[in-house]
């Protein structure tokens, strides 16, 4: 089995546009305790819930510590 750091992404035009570098930005994300979603929630309605898209959404937002909800709409009366 290869190591994961052979398969390091690599985009030179992209770190040179946005001044920045992958390795270094892999590093502090890896030395930080805090996940980049913690204490945020995501509201997903019924109709994302029942596509095949879904459990990837679901994945990554709870691995980077967010929660995720169903949203269900209550209606609403209006008084005349």
């Amino acid at each position: 089995v290869s190591a994961p750091e052979s398969y390091a992404l690599k985009d030179p035009e992209g770190e040179a546009k946005h001044k920045i570098k992958l390795s270094e930005s892999l590093r502090r994300a890896q030395l930080s305790s805090r996940k980049l979603l913690e204490g945020h929630s995501f509201y997903v309605t019924k109709k994302l819930q029942q596509s095949d898209k879904f459990t990837t959404y679901k994945n990554v937002i709870q691995s980077a510590g967010g929660k995720v909800s169903i949203y269900i709409a209550r209606p609403v009366f209006l008084s005349e």
